[in-house]
């Protein structure tokens, strides 16, 4: 697979009881801004076309009580670039504090104490970027980078404290986690790192932290693209390898063997597959230690697990984005029952992050350039979204397309995606990152 072809990432610290991504009340961060006017649109999703192919369709479900977002929500702030127009990589000016090139997963903290930081991984730039919290205003400056030299600089490698397009980031009270997807690695800190270039502590995935060499092994990786961690749990999303691996404890030295594997039989196993047991290039995941989400991406897909997996290869509980688990949508799609391959409330088109509050369910649709949210936990196979991110409605799909006319803009806007990356739920808070335009929207 190549690097180029690989989700990005952004992420931050988040508690330790938090899952991955999530949970708690939000207590700072962004303060809310008076931002560009733009024509308002009425709330709520078009739903005049959402019969379930089950039969049947979905309840009213309750209003949402952690994310109160309306269908084509406005930001009310933006990381990466200094107003909600800007759109180019690094800020077409070069790299620096402020800027970002291609970001994909943002995490932020569960409830943070003075001190802590907001941490993003910045890929194509091969860094991971530390902002000092609460941040307030549009294109914040970082305080510190790790993988660099400086806040400017931008080289790659593969040592203990050099990266190849980190994608992903996770953080406890006390450890940060890195996805080091050039490198098939991830990364841990014992200890938050507080000063530019700091050395990471232990290498998961390869035998020494000079090693990238992908394996399929129950200690390798390939290409991982998602790390997610939730109690004594580590979970990675090892792309290349079809798979998800699982750590039922948080290494303690080098080369560490997983305890299971997800989307294959065994440990030596990498072919991809459409079936409840199977995956295709994976490149998300979540858990909150009991649930499971899984960002199925090039089977168009996400994958739930209703109870922590116990086994090698344990078949998912539910599927969305599919009627059933033995097909995906493409473009050859015609069977009954099968909903073909353009934007609608039934399609998944390329997902690549997935994230919940353990209640609501978030899907990063990066071929729609839009956000998908469930506002209760599936309980059935090909489940209906009830809100949308980034567009007005489930038929559009157009990035950067604010007067939903089926034509990008020149610019983007508050409320659009140029193919919508990584999630994170703080609170009421969300956080979404916007590949192609190079920069993260916070939405409250």
């Amino acid at each position: 697979m190549g690097r180029m072809r690989l989700a990005l990432a952004v992420a931050a610290v988040f508690g330790l009881l938090g899952a991955c991504g999530g949970g708690g009340d939000d207590v700072s961060g962004f303060v809310p801004l008076d931002h560009n006017p733009l024509p308002e649109v009425p709330a709520g999703p078009d739903l005049s076309d959402d019969d379930d192919a089950n039969g049947g369709r979905r309840p009213t479900v309750p209003e949402i009580t952690l994310l109160d977002l309306e269908t084509f929500e406005r930001a009310i702030a933006v990381i990466g670039q200094h107003d909600f127009q800007g759109q180019d990589p690094n800020q077409g000016t070069g790299t620096a504090a402020d800027t970002l090139r291609l970001p994909n997963r943002l995490v932020q903290p569960s409830g943070m104490a003075e001190g802590e930081r907001l941490w993003v991984a910045d890929p194509y730039n091969h860094r991971v970027l530390g902002y000092a919290l609460p941040l307030s205003g549009n294109g914040p400056n970082a305080e510190i980078a790790l993988g660099q030299a400086s806040l400017t600089s931008t080289y790659s490698g593969t040592s203990d404290g050099d990266y190849i397009h980190p994608t992903d980031v996770a953080v406890t009270k006390d450890k940060l986690f890195i996805c080091d997807s050039g490198n098939s690695r991830i990364l841990i800190f014992d200890g938050l790192p507080t000063a530019t270039g700091a050395s990471a502590d232990i290498v998961v995935g390869q035998m020494h932290m000079f090693d990238n060499a992908p394996a399929t092994t129950v200690k390798g990786l390939s290409w991982p693209q998602s790390v997610c961690v939730t109690g004594n749990k580590l979970l990675v999303a090892d792309t290349g390898n079809n798979r998800v691996m699982i750590w039922n404890y948080i290494p303690g030295g080098d080369h560490a063997s997983a305890s299971l594997v997800l989307g294959q039989g065994d440990f030596t196993s990498n072919q991809p597959a459409t079936t409840a047991t199977g995956m295709r290039t994976p490149m998300g995941v979540w858990s909150d230690g009991t649930k499971v989400l899984v960002a199925d991406t090039y089977n168009n897909r996400v994958l739930v697990w209703n109870t922590f997996p116990t086994q090698n290869g344990q078949a998912a509980d539910r599927v969305l984005g599919a009627p059933h688990f033995d097909g995906r949508i493409d473009y050859t799609s015609t069977a009954a029952g099968w909903p073909s391959n353009h934007y609608h409330v039934s399609t998944i088109l390329a997902p690549v992050d997935v994230e919940s509050n353990g209640q609501q369910v978030l899907v990063s649709d990066l071929g729609a350039s839009r956000v998908l949210i469930w506002s209760t936990w599936p309980s059935f196979n090909h489940e209906q979204p009830r809100l949308v991110l980034g567009q007005r409605k489930f038929d559009f799909g157009w990035p950067n397309d604010d007067d939903q006319n089926r034509i990008t803009d020149a610019t983007p806007s508050d409320r659009t995606f140029y193919g919508s990356n990584g999630l994170h739920i703080a609170g009421k808070r969300l956080y979404v990152a916007d590949g192609t335009n190079h920069r993260v929207l916070v939405f409250e």
